[in-house]
């Protein structure tokens, strides 16, 4: 056959052909935008695609276009297709690691049996022992790891970053763990719904109470420009007070602060399984984490082409392994794994020039304001200046930063055959005539300074 260019939508009606059931067709980011959110389901979703084509593409939404489109190169005939199940998919993403978390986890039910009720994957994977994002390491120290490399709201987004990233990868461990204990016959899992009440009572509530009170979460923050896992974040965040009391309104009309979905387990064969130590399953959890931090791609553009200007998503394998390391969580990550990973300060820059040409910042910190004038001139080679007059002395005002900033010499000059005199490196942060200056803490800064320091011997020095 020719190329053929089709729509999700008549490629989610394709597969229907070939005897899939279209749940695609079900998914609420669907029938809200029209095409499914790259996420897991997405990912189920192509491998139904690779089931029957012998080769296909998926075209970069253009402009004016409200639906991504595919190209398809070849159909497999009906009888050669052998229809992936929900079974088969389980089983073929295997390894002996998600046997053993699972066989752990098992453990950890048969054991308390009699004490098990509905909670949620996240909390399921907390429950027998994995990282608790809540409480593994807090804001302020998050602050201290990244005070010398991003804007401190930037690291309040990071952190929040974390804390979803292990959540997801937490109902990752748990969801397989299931599966794999249900083709196993050793357990049945039945999903529940629960809401909190105003009194912060549980209380088992319908599939229908769930959705339509989620839906109109998602409708109120959705006016902000929020999701609902953002809300938590930015509840109590300055500007964000109208979204605050829009949903508290919501929750007065409904009389639940929130519902979810939990999963009420039941072991049906109480049977001894592996004997695995907490410290092996610690371990194996470990080790899959890093490596699924490792395989990450930072991201510069979004699904549309959009930049992202966003720290925790442009360099978010450095950030994610640096908080993991520095938490309280025992883990053992080499150094040389995180610096490959780390960006460089002209990186950081870069993205912090594109945010504000973009108006991503509304105002910036006396910091970055400060900061950014002494990049540029490192940056363009003009942050060497002949020498003042009273170089060794600490206290420097505006009036002699002017007179050392009158004969600039950049780089590429004090490189040639020129005879060069002392210099003396000015923060450029005075305060107008005052004899203070404040002192920048940006270690990247001083290593540059540095590395042009012995560079050039002892041709200039540092001001204190």
């Amino acid at each position: 056959m020719n190329e053929l260019r089709i729509n999700e939508l008549d490629l989610i009606k394709l597969t229907m052909k070939y005897g899939y059931d279209g749940s695609e067709l079900d998914n609420p980011h669907f029938k809200k935008k029209g095409y499914l959110k790259n996420n897991d389901k997405y990912k189920k979703f192509t491998d139904k695609v690779d089931s029957i084509c012998i080769s296909w593409e998926k075209l970069r939404k253009k402009k004016g276009e409200e639906h991504p489109y595919y190209i398809i190169k070849g159909l497999k005939q009906k009888d050669e297709v052998e229809l992936i199940s929900e079974d088969k998919r389980a089983t073929s993403q295997l390894d002996v690691e998600d046997e053993w978390i699972a066989m752990y986890f098992y453990d950890c039910l048969v054991k308390n049996k009699m004490n098990l009720k509905p909670l949620t994957l996240n909390a399921w994977a907390i429950w027998m022992g994995a990282i608790d994002p809540r409480t593994i390491i807090d804001e302020g120290r998050v602050k201290e790891l990244f005070n010398d490399e991003y804007y401190e709201q930037d690291i309040s987004f990071i952190h929040n970053h974390f804390k979803e990233y292990i959540k997801g990868r937490n109902e990752a461990v748990t969801s397989k763990s299931m599966k794999i204990l249900k083709l196993k016959g050793l357990i049945d899992v039945d999903e529940v719904y629960i809401g909190i009440d105003l009194h912060s009572r549980y209380i088992k509530v319908s599939h229908e109470v769930h959705n339509a009170f989620q839906d109109e979460m998602k409708l109120i923050v959705g006016k902000y420009d929020r999701s609902i896992n953002d809300y938590r974040f930015f509840m109590h965040r300055e500007g964000y007070e109208d979204m605050k009391k829009d949903v508290e309104t919501w929750q007065q009309e409904t009389g639940y602060i929130t519902t979810y979905k939990a999963y009420d387990i039941q072991v049906k064969v109480a049977s001894k399984g592996i004997d695995i130590t907490f410290q092996e399953f610690q371990s194996t959890y470990n080790k899959k984490m890093i490596n699924y931090i490792s395989d990450l791609q930072d991201k510069e553009f979004d699904k549309s082409g959009k930049l992202i200007l966003y720290f925790s998503k442009r360099f978010r394998k450095y950030n994610l392994l640096s908080i993991l390391k520095a938490s309280n969580w025992s883990i053992h990550i080499e150094e040389e794994l995180i610096n490959k990973f780390k960006p460089t300060y002209q990186q950081i820059y870069e993205l912090m020039m594109k945010r504000d040409c973009n108006g991503f910042i509304k105002t910036l910190s006396e910091r970055w304001k400060m900061e950014t004038l002494e990049v540029e001139m490192l940056l363009s080679g003009e942050i060497i200046k002949k020498e003042l007059p009273k170089s060794e002395s600490q206290d420097v005002t505006q009036s002699e930063v002017q007179n050392a900033t009158q004969i600039p010499y950049t780089l590429e000059e004090l490189l040639g055959d020129v005879e060069i005199p002392n210099y003396t490196y000015i923060p450029f942060n005075t305060v107008e005539e005052t004899k203070h200056t404040y002192e920048h803490n940006n270690q990247d800064l001083n290593d540059a300074v540095e590395m042009i320091r012995l560079a050039f011997g002892n041709t200039y020095k540092k001001v204190a």
